[in-house]
């Protein structure tokens, strides 16, 4: 299978980030979604992209989650933030529905956000708008979320899952969420760690950690999701283990909303 890749854009040059900038940021909507796209390990097809933000500044240029995410934690602006990409994102998807592309749309939500209720109104609703039902998006979580689960945030869960959304396991494998955390959590998809997949291509103690995670998510029936794929030796890895589906910029970098369909096309109507 020849490597989907597009290349990833450069990144700006970091700098600390002020609340003003921020706060311009937001009132001239500098932020928006890149999409990296999900494929299909065996059948060899686009099921999927996951969200992520970008700030577009004209003054500092591309910026990614990592350089901006934290500062968007440190002075209180994630929730608006999040609300933009998941607002934007949802259009999106509207869109790509419209054109034919029946995929599904995974959307990052820090575990604060989930545990306010109105949150997931709020997606619920706008979902809803653009004709979107829950089950085309899935909401993902970091597994460090998931090591220490209270019953008010299983309760939250739980509505996640009752009003139809798919809930991903994300990062699993890099704090060692046990097997029976995960039991309690009505998650549909188990999104393996980037770093087990990179240290079991050469370590074979490393290949049992993977297949383990590989083995929990089948006993749960979980859809299980290797992330990360960055090589052709790594997705071949992927494909002998046979991972349901596999991200990483070896199938394709993020890319914005508006260029998913035309790399669809090269990609996969050639």
């Amino acid at each position: 299978m020849p490597p989907f890749a597009v290349p990833a854009e450069p990144e700006a040059a970091v700098r600390d980030l002020s609340a003003p900038d921020i706060e311009r940021a937001l009132r001239q909507d500098e932020l928006l979604p890149y999409f990296q796209p999900k494929v299909s390990v065996s059948q060899r097809r686009l099921v999927g992209v996951e969200a992520s933000l970008r700030w577009q500044s004209p003054d500092l240029g591309l910026m990614s989650a990592t350089q901006v995410l934290p500062r968007l934690f440190d002075l209180g602006f994630i929730e608006a933030a999040t609300a933009i990409i998941v607002a934007r994102s949802l259009t999106h998807c509207q869109d790509w529905l419209r054109a034919g592309l029946d995929i599904r749309l995974s959307i990052n939500l820090p575990t604060e956000l989930l545990c306010d209720a109105r949150v997931v109104d709020r997606i619920e609703s706008q979902a809803r708008a653009r004709g979107l039902e829950p089950g085309r998006i899935i909401i993902e979580i970091p597994e460090l979320a998931f090591a220490a689960v209270r019953s008010d945030t299983l309760d939250r869960l739980v509505n996640v899952r009752v009003r139809g959304f798919g809930l991903a396991v994300d990062d699993f494998g890099s704090t060692r969420c046990s097997r029976e955390q995960l039991e309690r959590i009505p998650a549909s998809e188990l999104k393996v760690d980037r770093s087990l997949l990179a240290q079991a291509v050469a370590n074979a103690a490393q290949r049992q950690r993977l297949e383990r995670a590989l083995s929990i998510a089948r006993d749960l029936n979980l859809d299980a999701v290797v992330e990360g794929v960055e090589t052709q030796a790594e997705w071949d890895f992927a494909t002998d283990l046979a991972f349901d589906f596999a991200q990483g910029n070896f199938v394709a970098a993020p890319m914005p909303g508006d260029a998913l369909k035309a790399w669809h096309a090269r990609h996969f109507h050639a």
